[in-house]
């Protein structure tokens, strides 16, 4: 049995890596082999707000109302080591980003 000790131990590592989160177009299912986005949209690649709490990290990013615009987003990942590694990549609801919307996704991880 891993403690609480080691469990944010193992929280502080995967926080320490988390770099930018990125939306893109592509609609295939994301596979354990996944190394990028299907169809990355340019300039949607931002930083990402960590948090930590006990066993858990909540991983934030957000796109104002001048980013990504014209595009039908519906995949999302975020990224280890400024992009050189992924941790996650999921499709979401396609929606339209047009100059009246801002985007915040919130992704949470336990440690359990």
């Amino acid at each position: 049995m891993i403690g609480n000790q080691g469990r944010n131990r193992q929280r502080d590592l995967v926080a320490a890596d988390l770099t930018e989160g990125q939306f893109g177009t592509g609609t295939t299912s994301p596979q354990s082999t996944d190394t990028a986005l299907e169809t990355a949209v340019t300039g949607t690649n931002k930083s990402l707000s960590v948090t930590k709490a006990d066993k858990q990290i909540a991983i934030s990013h957000e796109l104002k109302n001048t980013e990504g615009n014209g595009n039908t987003l519906s995949e999302y990942a975020i990224t280890m080591n400024s992009g050189a590694s992924f941790l996650t990549r999921d499709l979401i609801a396609g929606t339209t980003k047009n100059a009246s919307k801002n985007f915040q996704t919130t992704v949470l991880i336990f440690f359990e």
